[in-house]
């Protein structure tokens, strides 16, 4: 009997894993050059953590399985159903689960000149152009961190809790996905699918933006849901939190993009040493709620660091416009965002939603008054 089982279990993952790289098998014959190796190394860590999931239900009625493990499956399946009935794209994610073998399942390298804002970019097949570079094997991010700063680059490498493969995958549940509270657990959760359900390619901070945009609008409406009043209050901390954090990191970008025009590079690394003194003194000044963004004011923040920061949120205030303009319901939001991201320029269809509302002619023959909840149209040009 036990060796039939463990057959079985081993056909299902041979079968996952075929059928969810095969896609990735297309997309390697389809390019060349140094992407290759890159991409292979992916595919091998992408099937290596598919080949240790196990199905949800088989996890929780494990002998084995801790209660409380077995109680958060049960809450992120439930967080799965609530975003599938309110239009996310689910698909196949979450449906089983996996302890990855070194315990972070990606780990993230994002890098620029010390002198200019312009990081480094990198270009895959059909996704586009990112800022930033994932790895599922940490020796093989800090070789990259290595190679950048050989080239003169400041280069900042960091885990990160989870990560989406737009719907190419069998997304797996992680451990990290199902730590702190339960807002951020329906948050992570939820940031994930939203990148399954809208996604603009090779935009990633709008990307970024629009995912943390859906997680914390849907977080509110699953906690509400819930009559979790406690976890509402202390979402409502992180968000604000969240805001006062975006405004310093945009205020200290546009000091740093003055600064940086001059001529001389000693010049511009003298300026970037003066703002990053005052984006430190605002910081420690800043009144932050929770401990989670109080610790901000202690980290030591580097220039990739910060450009990092803006790509997870700094479209917030288009967005804010346009959930306002959705009349602050979950399932229009998501289908006015994948109406921008459909259309030939999405951050245009964008600001048409937020100046003119969602029924507008998108030719140009807008109303005479724009309907965004009472706000006015150019609400949503500076940080809240």
């Amino acid at each position: 009997m036990g060796d039939s089982r463990t057959r079985q279990r081993l056909s299902r993952v041979i079968g996952r894993c075929v059928v969810a790289t095969g896609p990735m098998v297309l997309i390697l014959l389809a390019v060349s050059g140094c992407q290759v190796p890159y991409l292979v190394s992916q595919l091998a860590g992408e099937t290596r953590l598919l080949a240790g999931a196990r199905p949800v239900s088989e996890v929780r009625e494990d002998p084995g399985t801790h209660p409380e493990l077995a109680a958060r499956l049960d809450e992120a399946e439930d967080v799965v159903a609530f975003a599938a009935a309110q239009g996310f794209r689910v698909g196949d994610a979450y449906r089983t689960y996996v302890d990855p073998p070194d315990g972070v399942p990606v780990w993230i390298v994002a890098a620029c000149p010390p002198d200019r804002l312009e990081p480094v970019a990198w270009a895959f097949p059909i996704v586009g152009t990112f800022p930033y570079k994932g790895f599922f094997r940490r020796s093989i991010a800090e070789a990259e961190v290595r190679r950048l700063e050989r080239e003169g680059l400041e280069v900042v490498l960091r885990p990160a809790a989870a990560f989406s493969t737009l719907g190419w995958f069998s997304d797996p549940l992680l451990p990290s996905l199902l730590e702190g509270d339960s807002g951020l657990r329906a948050g992570g959760i939820l940031h994930e699918l939203a990148h399954r359900t809208v996604f603009v390619p090779g935009d990633a901070r709008l990307n970024e933006s629009i995912a943390t945009s859906i997680e914390d609008r849907g977080v509110d409406v699953w906690l509400e849901r819930r009559g979790d009043i406690e976890g509402l209050e202390e979402h409502g901390r992180r968000v604000r939190d969240r805001a006062r954090l975006r405004r310093e990191v945009a205020t200290t970008l546009v000091e740093l993009r003055i600064e940086f025009e001059a001529s001389d590079r000693d010049d511009r690394l003298a300026a970037r040493r003066r703002v990053f003194a005052g984006f430190r003194e605002r910081l420690e000044s800043a009144h932050f709620e929770t401990e989670r963004y109080r610790s901000t004011q202690t980290v030591d923040w580097t220039l990739p660091a910060l450009l990092l920061r803006d790509v997870y949120g700094g479209d917030g205030p288009i967005l804010d416009a346009v959930w306002r303009a959705s009349e602050r319901r979950l399932p229009v939001y998501l289908e006015l965002l994948r109406q921008a991201a459909g259309s030939g320029d999405p951050r245009a269809e964008l600001d048409r939603i937020a100046r003119w509302g969602p029924n507008s002619d998108s030719g140009g023959n807008a109303p005479l008054q724009p309907s965004v909840s009472g706000d006015e149209p150019e609400a949503y040009g500076g940080e809240e």
